[in-house]
């Protein structure tokens, strides 16, 4: 019900579908850290003041806080954020590879040059693919030149090759993994 109340809900899973719980514990992990730094401060100002400090943690509060800015699209502009799965925009998201899956995250525009160098591939570094807007008009095109590479290797060559870019993948994990 948490996931439902704080609206991360309404925005997971596809556009046609319907809405889907994160996976994991996203609310819990929140509030766990929200709690901890709480608690850093409050001990930090004991020290100055030898006066205890009451902490109050909603993990309401804290789910509702990673929905970035579906809030501010309705308060600021009267639109309502809609799901779009994972093909929202171009490098961001889940995607098949040799071996399984991996989780690509472009993120802003100085990392395509990185994207480009690890898929070997100096198109993806072409300034149209790094204005505003381009990942999510031009998603098609961009998804069919990663694409091939991707399926050609696997997800722990990606994922090792991709962090000593600096870049945010990772690859989903399965039993024989471990």
């Amino acid at each position: 019900t948490f996931y439902a109340l704080s609206g991360q809900m309404h925005i997971t899973g596809e556009a046609d579908k319907e809405p889907l719980k994160n996976g994991g514990y996203l609310g819990q992990y929140g509030a766990g850290q929200n709690a901890y730094v709480a608690t850093l401060a409050a001990f930090w100002e004991r020290s100055f003041s030898e006066q205890g400090q009451h902490i109050d943690v909603s993990m309401h509060e804290c789910l509702t806080s990673l929905l970035e800015m579906t809030d501010m699209t309705w308060i600021y502009g009267g639109q309502i954020h809609q799901r779009a799965g994972n093909g929202a925009r171009a490098a961001w998201g889940i995607y098949p590879c040799a071996d399984g899956f991996v989780g690509v995250v472009s993120g802003p525009p100085r990392r395509w040059a990185n994207i480009a160098t690890l898929m070997d591939m100096p198109i993806l570094a072409d300034e149209r693919y790094q204005r505003t807007g381009a990942q999510s008009e031009l998603r098609d095109e961009i998804d069919a030149l990663m694409l091939p590479w991707l399926i050609e290797h696997t997800k722990e060559e990606i994922y090792q090759k991709a962090q000593a870019l600096g870049l945010p993948f990772g690859y989903v994990s399965t039993p024989e993994d471990y």
